[in-house]
Parts: C-alpha cells; structure tokens; sequence
C-alpha cells in the first residue's frame, strides 16, 4: 500500500504481494477483495481462544463454554461474550474442538453464530470432538462453542487448554 500505480485509465493500483491495513470504496470500508471467486486480501485477521479452567457440564443439554483466554499464535484475538466477533462481509473459516473428561459415546460440540447453530460435529466416543464450518455474516456476528455429553453420568468435565479451542481464519 505504500506504492500505487495509476493503469492507462488513471485508476489508482496496487501490487499483488503487498499488503494494506484497510481499502475504502469511497468512505466505505471493505471487508474482502477477490479476483474472480479467489479471495486475494480480507480485512479480518485470523483469531483463536482456548477454555481457561475446565468446567462441569450437565449431560444431555448443549451448553455454552465461558471462560476463554487468547490462543498462541492469534496476537489479533479479541474475546466478546465468550466468543469471537466476525465483522460483516469477512469470510472466515471456523474450526473447534473439546476436550471430554473421557471417550465416551455422544461427546460432541457445535459451533453457534448468534444463537445459529452453523455446523455440529458428529456424537461420538472420541475425547475430543472436533467441528468446521464457513461462515460470512452479513452484519458482525459472535461464534461460541457449545459442549454436549450423553446421560452416562449427571455431569461431565471439559478440560481447559490448547484441547478445547475455537479458531477463525480468514
């Protein structure tokens, strides 16, 4: 962004390589530029949060997890209501996973997006259930992490760390 060129038609240009903080059409920013259907610089920059402190769960009902610190190597992250906030046109990859106090079947997680269940991983006996979604929301929108554990016992527990994690890429 530091060096334009201006093509035959006097359109201002930049290098394909280069990078820029923020593009504006007029004073509206933009969120995404493609080349065809090949996005080639978005606004959004990647962020990651994983559970701090692990937390008993009741079986058989999707519950929220609270409790979130920034995960390492997402310097961009900014935690809100437990959850990252996706600005509006950013088209991002969302990836999560838990970590089940044990492998036991009907462990799963989903991910919400403004109470929108996106996508949900499959029930099953893994510890670690893991789920992936795209997502582009019209207008900023936070993604959460829901837990969910079988009947076996009363409660479950789900372990803080880098095992339990809700990642946005753009």
């Amino acid at each position: 962004y530091k060096r334009f060129q201006h093509d035959l038609c006097g359109n201002r240009m930049i290098y394909v390589g280069e990078s820029a903080p923020k593009f504006y059409v007029g004073s509206t920013a933009v969120s995404n530029i493609y080349v065809g259907s090949t996005p080639v610089w978005s606004s959004f920059k990647a962020m990651g949060i994983d559970k701090s402190g692990s937390s008993s769960i009741s079986s058989n009902t999707w519950t929220l997890l609270t409790g979130w610190v920034a995960r390492s190597g997402y310097p961009d992250t900014v935690i809100t209501s437990n959850g990252l906030e996706i600005p509006a046109g950013a088209t991002v990859t969302l990836t999560g996973q838990t970590q089940h106090g044990s492998a036991n079947s009907g462990n799963a997680c989903r991910i919400v997006a403004g109470g929108t269940v996106l996508a949900t991983s499959v029930s099953s006996s893994t510890a670690t259930p893991t789920v992936s979604a795209s997502f582009t929301p019209s207008v900023a929108t936070i993604v959460q992490l829901e837990v969910f554990a079988n009947g076996l016992t009363a409660t479950r527990q789900i372990s803080a760390g880098s095992n339990t994690y809700l990642v946005a890429q753009p």
